[in-house]
């Protein structure tokens, strides 16, 4: 999917915030079923090279830059995935705030 999205960027079309909070949500459930499956196996609870982590951080990083075109829904549909994932840093946080009141 990663690879897919990449190649779309490269070709000179970008997610609309829709989409991209849509795959944000997808992302933060594909990550905890890897973390149940890795802690059932006895593996770390989190692994940070899984696909569906490396996914997450990519579409955070997307995410942040259509922060100004979202919705007050998908900014907090944002908030709370990008918590799940682990991914909402100082930084994050700070640039959702400012959309929040923003809107």
């Amino acid at each position: 999917v990663l690879v897919a999205l990449v190649e779309v960027e490269r070709g000179g079309q970008h997610l609309e915030p829709t989409g991209l909070t849509s795959l944000l949500r997808s992302t933060t459930r594909l990550v905890a079923e890897e973390t149940l499956q890795a802690a059932a196996a006895g593996g770390n609870a989190i692994v940070e090279a899984s696909p569906g982590a490396r996914l997450g951080r990519w579409l955070r990083a997307r995410l942040l830059r259509e922060l100004p075109s979202c919705s007050p829904r998908q900014l907090a549909s944002a908030l709370l995935d990008l918590q799940a994932l682990g991914l909402l840093d100082d930084e994050a946080l700070l640039q959702i705030q400012r959309e929040v009141i923003r809107c």
